[in-house]
């Protein structure tokens, strides 16, 4: 119930009157009211220098909250076939929204200002406030403590599991009415969302400066919603590095720099991309639209963060990089002053790009890391652990892994076709100390291939452990050392067919990697050992051996592609020693980079029966880049299935600890193609832990269930372990007998 107490308004207008659009105002939740009673505007209703409208209110305790008011229009949404259409429903109008987050009575003062005057007291309401069906949680904050984690208002742990849902399709609002409740169904809470040209943007397109696009605001509004009524929290990404972009990139579009409303071209007042850093009114411009969106989307429950752009590094060569991390700093001031909902703001980079400078900028809350597994080697675990914990020593605030993917040209299923590197993505993060699981960047195939059970299986293994509070940091964790494989001659496995393999390669310019590498089965196919860059003589400090031995059957053959060259390189294929073949290579193209000059270009040869050492060696004077190297008719040899030990990470609290393990066999993308794993078993210890009993339930992280249990005790803060024989990887929860 909202009851008016008329006052006559400071500037002459109606007295002005909060109606809300529900038909009840309860606790915890986004409440929407019409103003009731503002002047028609005399000019444009989304620039506050013109016309500005806040909301004060005060709740029960009479502590006082300022918001801004908006303009909206409504609309309503049919789906015809695959699209989704939407029409103007009603007549646009002042709105504000706050959400309560206590029952009672609230009092609430509005404010109105025009032509730059400061808003004056120009109307008053009280609103009941009906109590919360469910105890409401508070807005999602950084956990204040330790910094590593997030939780609600209330203090309940936050560790977030879920992945980007950055745009629909063109089923538009419709494809998240499927999407939210199945994160929901998964216990998946988080998910990002851009604001850009083809969804979402309201002030990206030619026409939109100071004019917000009210169908795209109506669309992000359906979503906010939805999440807030599913339990999602938002990463609301606002900008896109493709604004500020004058060519096609690889995806043949995001070059929406010559028509964004801040160009010159369109009217506003950038010459150029930097300027959109610098000139006083651009910076004007977007605090205008920074306000329209705490207003408008603020109050949501589901709003977890603000991030600026997504990748701004992606046109640094555009920018000049001081400049926008000024930016930045400066922004993000503005925003935490201007947001009275007090959300979390950051902004992110893309490949492995880290900006020190960025990241030690204090108003921005936490830190982001997109990973395409590319460029990952030797075990996806141990990448995410490294990375983790450098970015935690260096920012002290969260860190989270907000884009991923097997690679970052498709789903990486090609790559990936047994979902291990997905897998092992989202525990690994989640049990090294980001603030969740990894975010899966392909979402629309998420849910067509049924792959929301990975988060289900995660989100029950760490329910009711309280996981995510201050107290949990990375646990030391130490497994067996691994097998050693047999010395001397390769000897064949009896019975064993013969196999090939292919090796992707994708070493640095400046790597000094081992270069030589013994194939003993389908298992060892980690390629980190040997160089991209076969150097010649111009650098003899860069060159290193690029040698695989292996025990070869009939009909084998070795084929090595390279796709670049510098001057002068020279190519030979050995085996034992001796030239099999040998190529001269020019630089076809003139440049000293690796382009893709040569799409088709082979060294291969027959490798006769028998154990033998295949060698690659470049006598030429400059550098040719080895991008694969395929080997067919390898034949397994004994020792190629002992254990090669297990990678391990842990979270604990000091009395409860989370474990995982990874057989590194199939440490992703190691044996990432092999559909049924060796057998697996290992010991381990565990420090940290109070000495004392502790139940140990072993967990199938595949199906999210227990699959045994065991009593064990912990001495000197060290408990040791035996696992059952896991394929692949083994999660495991430790709980004491007697709860501290």
């Amino acid at each position: 119930m909202v009851s008016c107490l008329l006052l006559a308004g400071a500037l002459g207008l109606c007295a002005l009157d909060l109606a809300p659009v529900d038909t009840e105002v309860r606790a915890g939740r986004c409440v929407e009211f019409r103003v009731v009673g503002a002047p028609p505007p005399s000019g444009n209703p989304f620039d506050p220098d013109i016309i500005r409208l806040d909301a004060l209110f005060s709740d029960p305790n009479g502590k006082t909250t300022r918001v801004p008011a908006f303009w909206k229009q409504d609309y309503a949404r049919t789906l015809s076939g695959t699209t989704e259409t939407l029409q103007p429903e009603g007549e646009p109008g002042w709105r504000v929204r706050f959400a309560p987050w206590e029952s009672g009575t609230y009092h609430c003062e509005l404010l109105l200002g025009e032509n730059g005057a400061a808003p004056v007291p120009s109307g008053s309401a009280t609103v009941e406030v009906l109590a919360a069906q469910t105890p409401p949680r508070g807005y999602i904050r950084v956990e204040p403590e330790k910094k590593r984690f997030f939780q609600y208002g209330n203090g309940t742990p936050m560790p977030l599991l879920g992945s980007d849902l950055c745009w629909p399709g063109g089923r538009g609002t419709y494809d998240y009415d499927d999407w939210l409740p199945a994160f929901s169904e998964a216990g998946m809470n988080f998910a990002r969302i851009w604001m850009w040209p083809l969804a979402f943007g309201i002030e990206v397109l030619p026409g939109e400066r100071v004019n917000y696009n009210q169908s795209q605001a109506w669309r992000l509004d359906h979503v906010m919603a939805l999440a807030a009524d599913k339990g999602v929290g938002i990463m609301l990404c606002i900008d896109y590095h493709g604004i500020f972009q004058d060519e096609k990139d690889m995806w043949g579009g995001n070059d929406y720099w010559p028509t964004h409303p801040y160009n010159q071209t369109q009217g506003g007042p950038c010459a150029k991309q930097n300027d959109f850093f610098t000139n006083p009114d651009a910076r004007k411009l977007y605090e205008k639209r920074l306000r329209y969106l705490v207003a408008r989307y603020g109050a949501y429950p589901s709003l977890l963060c603000w991030e600026f752009f997504n990748e701004i590094n992606n046109v640094y060569f555009k920018l000049k990089r001081a400049d926008v991390v000024r930016w930045h700093s400066d922004m993000a001031d503005t925003l935490h002053a201007m947001d009275p909902f007090h959300h979390p703001v950051s902004t992110s980079f893309g490949g492995v790009f880290e900006d020190r400078k960025m990241w030690s900028v204090p108003s921005l809350d936490f830190t982001q890391y997109h990973l395409y597994c590319d460029d990952v080697h030797t075990g996806l675990g141990l990448f995410i652990a490294e990375t983790a914990c450098r970015f935690a020593d260096r920012y002290g605030r969260p860190m989270l892994v907000s884009e991923f993917g097997a690679t970052y040209k498709n789903d990486g299923h090609e790559l990936d076709p047994n979902d291990r590197c997905l897998r092992q993505g989202l525990w690994s993060a989640l049990l090294t100390g980001t603030a969740g699981t990894v975010m899966p960047w392909w979402w629309e195939q998420l849910g067509a291939n049924n792959r929301y059970a990975l988060w289900l299986s995660l989100s029950r293994f760490i329910r009711d452990t309280g996981f995510g509070g201050a107290a949990w940091h990375p646990a030391e964790v130490v497994t067996a050392p691994p097998a050693a494989p047999p010395k001397g001659r390769l000897v064949p496995e009896a019975g064993a067919a013969a196999f090939a393999v292919d090796f992707p390669i994708d070493a640095g310019w400046n790597a000094k990697p081992a270069g030589s590498l013994v194939l003993r089965g389908p298992e060892d196919r980690d390629a980190s050992a040997l160089p991209s860059f076969l150097h010649g003589t111009g650098h003899p400090e860069r060159r290193v051996p690029f040698r695989v031995r292996a025990l070869f059957g009939g009909n084998a053959q070795v084929r090595a592609q390279i796709d670049a060259v510098s001057d002068g390189a020279r190519v030979a294929l050995r085996v034992d020693g001796k030239v099999v073949v040998e190529k001269d290579i020019p630089n076809k193209d003139g440049k000293s980079e690796v382009n893709g000059e040569y799409p088709d270009l082979f060294i291969e040869a027959p490798v006769p029966p028998g154990e033998h050492m295949v060698e690659l060696r470049n006598t030429g004077g400059d550098w040719a880049h080895i991008c694969a190297l395929h080997l067919s008719g390898v034949l397994p040899t004994v020792g190629h299935k002992l254990n090669l030990g297990a990678d391990s990470f842990a979270m604990t609290d000091g009395h409860t600890a989370l474990v995982y393990l990874v057989d590194r066999r199939y440490a992703y993308p190691r044996g990432r193609d092999i559909a049924s794993p060796q057998p697996c078993e290992t010991t381990l210890t565990l420090g940290g832990l109070a000495d004392g009993t502790y139940e140990v339930s072993w967990w199938d992280t595949a199906g999210g269930i227990p699959v045994g249990d065991v009593k064990a005790e912990s001495h000197d803060g060290k408990l040791e372990l035996a696992t059952p024989p896991f394929k692949v990887d083994l999660a495991a929860r430790v709980l004491p007998l007697k709860k501290p």
